[in-house]
């Protein structure tokens, strides 16, 4: 029995040492320093939690919840941005119509894109998403995407800020969506 108190110490102790838990509690709770190394090369500085910042002209129309995951500064090529997941109150289908009424109030310009793909697990199944891709301010462009589960449906989006231009998603074909 004392064996296993001091094993239990020594875990313990050891756990608590180690930066790479104080990082894990970090992300869970808070904003965890990190750096995001795009396919270019180029690097950028990234707050990994939900406390990383989230800007004001980001906000989704018809939210109940955000919940905030990342957000990055930006590189030589990359704009700065960031990721988190929004909850709504009703369906994906009378959501998607009620943010994209919202954004088009506020002055973004909307566009939908339609994305079949199969998901990583086994047996694949077929995933389906319906995204809304907003642009706003042409002189400071910035950007919303907004990614929607069709197939399976889903009261959660993804949501993804740029502060500049992003292009079309890939594998997408425009509308059929809406």
């Amino acid at each position: 029995m004392r064996g296993l108190l001091i094993f239990l110490l020594i875990a313990i102790g050891t756990t608590l040492a180690t930066p790479a838990f104080w990082w894990l509690l970090s992300a869970e709770f808070g904003a965890a320093p990190s750096l995001t190394i795009h396919q270019d090369g180029t690097s950028t500085p990234t707050l990994i939690g939900p406390g990383a910042p989230w800007p004001d002209w980001a906000q989704v129309p018809g939210v109940t919840k955000l919940i905030v995951s990342s957000a990055s500064g930006p590189s030589t090529t990359q704009p700065a941005g960031g990721a988190g997941t929004v909850e709504f109150g009703v369906d994906g289908d009378l959501a998607r119509r009620q943010v994209a009424q919202g954004l088009e109030r506020l002055g973004w310009k909307v566009g939908f894109f339609k994305t079949v793909t199969p998901s990583p697990d086994r047996p694949s199944q077929t995933l389906t998403w319906c995204i809304l891709h907003a642009v706003r301010d042409a002189a400071l462009p910035r950007s919303l995407v907004i990614q929607f589960h069709l197939e399976p449906p889903s009261r959660q989006a993804r949501v993804f800020w740029y502060e500049g231009l992003v292009k079309q998603p890939l594998l997408s074909t425009e509308g059929g969506c809406q």
